[in-house]
């Protein structure tokens, strides 16, 4: 985890925009393959809850049509969830921190992101979290704005990386197994 949120910082320094990222968990249950098995016909789910860009309305399709892969996996459209259901998909909660990411949002409240822009990102199975973090960057005007496209960069490339650091971890320490 030291590692991820190491080159996360060095590469957001380089781009220009300081992103700060936070919090990273992962569980055991996360599996890169899982994510290809996921976006397998080149489209991933994603949540949006709250405004990166203030209080304009359904922020689900312009955030969504900002987000990359990782280069790890190749082309992935991104898509409003409502489109694809909610088993598994990625989350963004702007403004807010929620306990249950994957859960009922409904009474989630709207904030502003007119001091900074905070981001929960969670990638879900169900109700499940595979894959968590936060992340802190400058305001965004827009989906077009280079700073938000660089923190979404940074978000994804953390929260969907290519190994589970954990089971890496685990493995390690357990002689192999």
């Amino acid at each position: 985890m030291r590692r991820s949120l190491l080159f996360a910082f060095l590469v957001a320094a380089c781009a220009g925009s300081a992103v700060r990222i936070g919090a990273l968990d992962q569980s055991p249950a996360y599996d890169p393959s899982l994510v290809r098995y996921v976006t397998r016909l080149g489209t991933m789910a994603v949540e949006v809850h709250g405004s990166p860009f203030g209080d304009t309305g359904d922020d689900a399709a312009p955030v969504a049509a900002a987000l990359s892969a990782p280069g790890w996996l190749g082309p992935v459209r991104f898509a409003p969830a409502a489109m694809h259901g909610r088993n598994y998909r990625l989350v963004l909660v702007f403004g807010a921190g929620v306990a249950d990411a994957c859960g009922d949002m409904a009474n989630l409240p709207r904030s502003s992101a007119a001091t900074g822009l905070h981001v929960q990102a969670s990638f879900c199975a169900g109700r499940q979290v595979l894959s968590s973090l936060v992340a802190d960057g400058a305001p965004a005007g827009a989906p077009s704005d280079p700073a938000f496209r660089n923190m979404m960069d940074q978000i994804l490339i953390n929260l969907l990386p290519p190994v589970n650091a954990e089971r890496l971890r685990e493995s390690d320490g357990s002689g192999g197994m």
